[in-house]
């Protein structure tokens, strides 16, 4: 039963990011064209970049709830989760989607 659901999802899913693209390449693409957009930004989006899995990125200040978000979100109780009330991360960490639980050191995501 949960195969089904996901597979829905997943169907769904695509179905959302090929109308988006749509809507992006009749819509607003013209537009960016016409005020010629491309002499403020880099590029137009390309269709891999519309297709490609959502990025967010979280940053403050120590102790503002940005890792307790991110255990809310997912979710998830990890060791890598540090909360404390004084600065316990240093550095960037990346939260992705995996079979199994790992630290990638922080060089190695470029």
């Amino acid at each position: 039963m949960a195969t089904d659901f996901s597979a829905e999802a997943d169907e769904s899913s695509r179905l959302v990011v090929q109308r988006l693209k749509q809507l992006y390449m009749e819509c607003l693409r013209p537009v960016e064209v016409e005020s010629h957009f491309s002499h403020f930004s880099d590029a137009s989006f390309t269709a891999s970049e519309l297709e490609a899995r959502p990025q967010v990125l979280l940053v403050g200040q120590y102790s503002t709830g940005k890792t307790s978000l991110i255990k809310w979100v997912t979710g998830i109780e990890s060791c890598f989760l540090d909360i404390r009330p004084q600065p316990s991360t240093d550095k960037f960490m990346a939260v992705v989607h995996g079979d199994q639980e790992k630290v990638i050191n922080g060089d190695a995501a470029t």
